[in-house]
């Protein structure tokens, strides 16, 4: 009974385990293949490396030949049975041990700590912290040296004669170094990682977000249309309403993959062209699906319109972030007006968004333009990026000007254009003038 009870509990904390490093992969990632080929090679493959005094050694070969097993079938790991796929992971995790510092660690002790063995073990560092996350580097490293140890004591590896004071300090100093480097660079690449899944999950919680609202809206009218099927006028009121509804979410749509894509660089390129800085802000006014009486609350200046050399479709989606960015604080604080107006200087022409509803708190004014920082429960930031790279790519700047609980005023520069400079864009890159 105890006995059936203690196999029960070492099955129980196998498929834990098991389900923690499946955990781990998933999050981090496992270089089954690659790994594998590079371990395999490494152990089977090149006889030359095996000294003369180890070649016959059977703990050692047996080593060689259980490690390049192991990684033959990490390899082959999309031939398993879906049953046993389930271990992969844990599998994985084994294998690297194994292979790196179980053998690295093993071959130190049994060659008395040689410089050749010295520098093995610092790779096998550097390597289980490339393929390893910290944290898991800090559980498998030790466990393989440990287990390493453990063999060399019982097959009577003499760690009693190893003589530390002729290991030279530059080799020590050397296996030191790797490893700090190696752990230092092994955490930026982990934290990179993290900051990915972050951007991949605000991202999900922001397509959720802005398709939630309209799809749900639509359904609503849905069911009033069949409410009121026998009145033409509230069936045609709500069809209006799910048109627009339509309207906003594919631009919402537009706007997403507009921000996700990297802003090219127009310098030499056809789309290039001098364009009205009115006409920009007008077809963005009545491109814009605004609601209700929201278009009211929004004001055009156009009295002082200015020529800019760029592309239309990026003034455009700036402003449609802008316009977004702005109704969004009018709605949070049921308050304030949009002011759009333009500007004509000296060295250069100015398009500014300006709204009087909660402004932007101090802190974040500094970071308004950098991917993931936003003021939205759900935004991403990747509006107002998308807006810095639209315009330094038109060689242009943006910034934001704002007292919180006031306004937030958004100025875009654009260099003036000339006549002289029209003609020679023209001759440069064939820019046909509007």
């Amino acid at each position: 009974m105890l006995i059936g009870s203690f196999f029960r509990n070492i099955a129980h904390s196998f498929l834990r385990l098991s389900d923690i490093a499946s955990a781990r992969v998933e999050k981090y990632g496992a270089r089954y293949i690659s790994f594998g080929a590079f371990s395999l090679i490494n152990y089977i493959l090149p006889f030359y490396m095996w000294s003369e005094h180890h070649s016959s050694d059977p703990v050692v070969l047996s080593i060689r030949i259980i490690a390049g097993i192991l990684n033959f079938f990490l390899i082959m790991h999309e031939t398993w049975y879906p049953s046993l796929k389930r271990y992969l992971a844990l599998y994985w995790y084994f294998t690297v041990m194994f292979s790196l510092p179980f053998f690295a660690g093993y071959m130190l002790l049994l060659e008395q700590f040689s410089v050749f063995w010295i520098i093995n073990i610092s790779l096998a560092l550097v390597i289980s912290l490339i393929v390893l996350d910290i944290k898991t580097f800090f559980f498998i490293f030790p466990l393989g040296i440990a287990c390493a140890v453990g063999l060399a004591w019982s097959t009577g590896v003499g760690l009693g004669a190893i003589k530390f004071a002729n290991v030279p300090f530059q080799v020590v100093y050397l296996m030191v170094f790797s490893g700090a480097v190696a752990v230092f660079f092994s955490r930026n690449r982990e934290q990179i990682e993290l900051e990915k899944i972050d951007t991949l999950r605000g991202f999900g919680a922001t397509i959720a977000h802005e398709m939630r609202t309209p799809l749900s809206t639509i359904a609503l009218r849905c069911k009033l249309i069949k409410r009121y099927r026998n009145d033409k006028e509230k069936i045609l009121d709500n069809v209006d309403k799910i048109s627009q509804e339509v309207s906003e979410t594919l631009l919402t749509i537009d706007m997403i993959l507009t921000k996700l894509k990297k802003q090219p660089n127009y310098t030499g390129r056809k789309s290039m062209n001098v364009l009205s800085m009115r006409d920009c802000v007008q077809e963005a006014i009545d491109r814009y699906p605004f609601f209700d009486n929201e278009k009211a609350s929004l004001e055009f200046n156009q009295n002082e319109d200015f020529e800019f050399v760029g592309y239309k479709g990026s003034v455009v989606h700036i402003l449609f972030n802008l316009i977004q960015n702005a109704l969004y604080q009018i709605r949070k604080s049921n308050k304030g007006k949009i002011i759009i107006s333009m500007k004509r200087g000296k060295a250069s022409n100015i398009l500014s968004v300006k709204d009087d509803a909660t402004g932007v708190e101090p802190e974040l004014i500094d970071k308004l333009f950098t991917p993931m920082v936003s003021n939205k429960f759900f935004g991403t930031g990747l509006g107002l990026s998308f807006c810095k790279n639209a315009m330094e790519a038109m060689n242009g700047t943006i910034r934001c000007n704002s007292v919180d609980g006031k306004f937030a005023e958004f100025i875009m520069e654009f260099p003036r254009v000339t006549t002289s400079k029209v003609d020679k864009l023209k001759s440069l890159i064939n820019i046909k003038s509007r």
